[in-house]
């Protein structure tokens, strides 16, 4: 009862993040993200997303990408970050790990959703933010 209410828990917790983004929102940063993910061992993913951010957007505040699945009756949930940010005004490759939460189940082959999200910010601008889903993919 204790693991279903924590799973619970969790799952509002995550989903209230995912709402409270709108999709398509973006300022100044531009984020795609793959259709497809590289699943390994069933507790790495491996999403590749593009950005690209205007040479003056700062500092990371906040980067973050979270990944969903229904795997049985529960989610299969995982967050992952971007290493080495480059801004200077041109798209750039990336690939974002994302770990299983080992208290939930593995992830599985097949569809989930994902969300980036990314805040720069300096001392002398206003903080820039771009969004990427909530979006369907598949891992494979």
């Amino acid at each position: 009862m204790a693991k279903r209410l924590a799973a619970a828990c969790t799952l509002a917790v995550l989903a209230l993040m995912l709402a409270a983004v709108p999709a398509g929102a973006a300022d100044g940063i531009q984020i795609t993200i793959s259709p497809t993910a590289t699943l390994t061992n069933r507790v790495a993913v491996s999403v590749p997303v593009q950005i690209a951010c205007p040479t003056d957007a700062g500092f990371p505040e906040e980067n973050s990408l979270v990944l969903l699945q229904a795997v049985g009756r529960s989610i299969a949930h995982g967050t992952g970050a971007i290493v080495g940010l480059v801004c200077d005004g041109t798209p750039h490759n990336y690939t974002v790990g994302a770990l299983a939460d080992p208290s939930g189940p593995p992830f599985k082959k097949g569809k989930a959703v994902v969300q980036m999200t990314l805040r720069l910010c300096d001392f002398y601008n206003p903080c820039m933010t771009g969004y990427a889903g909530p979006q369907s993919i598949t891992l494979r």
